[in-house]
């Protein structure tokens, strides 16, 4: 939720040439590929979660796993592409993100209340 606030913040935000928000382009790399690597482990635990949510057989979830993990570097490109062309798909990603982060916050609540007392 935290980085599609973050990043729907950054696409409304207009920057003015010499504004002073240069960065130094080494620490910027770095930053991308921890943040890359840091939401690619969170969404795959998510997908993981889900997959095992959804079936109970093991070769079902072994090949779905698999099958994103060979999509995801493949697809990329293209994916990137289609979003530089398409800014408003971009936003509209970033507004299902947080919509369904809100949405799994808010059911987190009664579940564990319900949980602790069952």
């Amino acid at each position: 939720m935290y980085t599609a606030v973050r990043e729907i913040t950054h696409m409304l935000t207009v920057e003015r040439p010499g504004s002073g928000s240069e960065v130094n382009p080494v620490t910027s790399a770095a930053r991308v590929v921890l943040m890359i690597v840091f939401m690619n482990l969170i969404f795959s635990f998510a997908s993981i979660l889900s997959a095992i949510a959804m079936t109970d057989v093991f070769l079902t979830l072994a090949t779905a796993v698999a099958v994103s993990g060979i999509a995801m570097p493949v697809l990329v490109d293209r994916v990137t592409e289609f979003l530089e062309r398409n800014r408003m798909h971009e936003v509209l990603g970033l507004f299902i993100l947080l919509i369904v982060g809100d949405v799994l916050i808010g059911e987190a609540g009664p579940e564990a209340t319900h949980a602790m007392h069952d």
